[in-house]
């Protein structure tokens, strides 16, 4: 899809205060489930601009900014990063949207919290789709030194 293709004016912007965070996100479409889309490093909500507006046509759609990355807020602490307070933010921006679940979609980086949000807080996913990225568990046991120098920010 070109971007002739994509009415980029027709995705909303909002904002939503999640536990001290102020993180912002894009919208498109009102369908009665809800896509969550997780975002890559260092990547923002941008780089779904195309999956919006296609997943827009039959569902409603949010691709946050994560904490720390473009137009949404970027705490000072290293511990404000972990995939629980993440996962807590994809969570949290579900009942701000006033839904219960959503389909969690994550790439790169969003994978891991896409997983992460499925392990801890499992009531909320209603469909998973991690790309790149498989389980922690999965990903740690069969971690090679070449691969760990490659996702190197995945360490943390």
């Amino acid at each position: 899809m070109s971007e002739a293709l994509i009415d980029i004016n027709s995705i909303q912007h909002g904002y939503a205060q999640i536990g001290g965070v102020r993180l912002h996100y894009a919208q498109h479409g009102s369908g009665e489930r809800l896509v969550v889309l997780l975002h890559g490093f260092p990547e923002c909500w941008y780089s779904w601009r195309h999956q919006l507006v296609a997943l827009g046509q039959h569902y409603t759609v949010v691709a946050p900014d994560m904490r720390g990355y473009n137009l949404s807020d970027k705490p000072p602490r290293v511990e404000d990063y972990t995939l629980d307070r993440l996962a807590d933010d994809v969570t949290g921006l579900i009942r701000h949207l006033g839904r219960k679940e959503a389909a969690v979609v994550g790439h790169d980086w969003g994978a891991g919290v896409a997983w992460a949000v499925a392990s801890k807080h499992p009531e909320y996913v209603w469909r998973l789709a991690a790309l790149q990225v498989p389980p922690l568990a999965v990903w740690l046991k069969n971690m090679t030194f070449k691969q760990a120098l490659r996702s190197w920010y995945m360490l943390f």
